[in-house]
């Protein structure tokens, strides 16, 4: 059963709930990505963790604690002499963990660019959800060298829901730091009136402009955003296939948001081209 917007706006407090994808995205055409060489030196950023980590290059089938499902793919030039960046991504609603990787399809990019990157189960959205998929990135951390200035946690549709809700819901995540990047979640701005800002590095938000699910959703939490960094007012919003930033926010922090093109049930390109500048802005501000 989907959940609509009224269930949401009800439920949000407690549920996060977001709907169903449809049935046939369970499916997304093509293999799994190889993972990469990092491109560079430069990727990999000097010096050792200071505790031991277990973690070895290749691709890893994990579950946490709670028995989540997740997938860990390395560099394959994967050494724990260096720290790595991070992109965790959160599946849309009932995609399992290799389909989650074939929809992002982002497994390339991301080693290459010298991160290591994880996909989740899905579970039905409610607070055991958010517990327990906030649980997965300080696995990983505990078992590989990951630079924590270099954390991503992303997703589309659920999976956006579930990036920002592990970092807006703090007494149920332990994840305070980091980068969001949302597509299509079913979150409106008054959702979140009573929430306490948290403080992740940078958000982008990506909605779509004829989303027939969430029609007009992303623009007013983007707004959200900006006031929590005490960035200018956002008041131009863009038009369809365009982004706007906001201006004049808290040293190091950053609000973007994506009005896209497709439907909910696609998958954006422009997801894709976030991640990829972000990875890209982390790793040469980090050299």
């Amino acid at each position: 059963m989907r959940a609509d917007k009224s269930t949401i706006k009800k439920i949000w407090p407690w549920l996060f709930a977001a709907p169903l994808m449809i049935a046939g995205m369970l499916f997304w055409p093509g293999g799994i990505e190889p993972p990469q060489e990092a491109a560079a030196a430069g990727d990999r950023i000097s010096g050792e963790c200071l505790e031991p980590h277990i973690g070895a290059s290749g691709r890893h089938q994990m579950k946490t604690q709670s028995g989540l499902g997740y997938v860990v793919v390395t560099p394959t030039d994967y050494s724990a002499k260096h720290r790595y960046g991070l992109l965790m991504l959160f599946p849309p609603a009932g995609f399992s963990k290799i389909a989650s990787e074939r929809f992002y399809r982002i497994t390339h990019d991301a080693t290459a660019a010298g991160y290591v990157v994880a996909f989740s189960d899905a579970l039905p959205l409610s607070s055991h959800a958010i517990r327990a998929q906030a649980e997965v990135v300080p696995e990983i951390a505990k078992r590989w060298c990951i630079d924590a200035d270099r954390i991503v946690l992303a997703g589309h549709s659920d999976g956006g829901l579930v990036a920002q809700g592990t970092v807006i819901k703090a007494h149920l995540s332990t994840i305070q730091r980091g980068t969001i990047v949302s597509s299509a979640a079913g979150i409106q701005q008054q959702d979140l009136t009573a929430e306490k800002c948290p403080t992740p590095k940078a958000v982008t938000l990506l909605h779509p402009a004829h989303d027939e699910r969430f029609p007009a959703y992303g623009w007013g939490v983007a707004k959200w955003w900006a006031n929590c960094f005490t960035c200018k007012p956002m008041t131009d919003e863009p038009s369809p296939g365009e982004c706007r930033d906001a201006q004049v926010c808290n040293a190091s922090s950053s609000v973007r948001f994506c009005k896209t093109t497709e439907s909910h049930a696609q998958y954006s390109p422009e997801f894709g081209q976030q991640l990829k500048l972000l990875m890209q802005s982390s790793r040469q501000s980090s050299n």
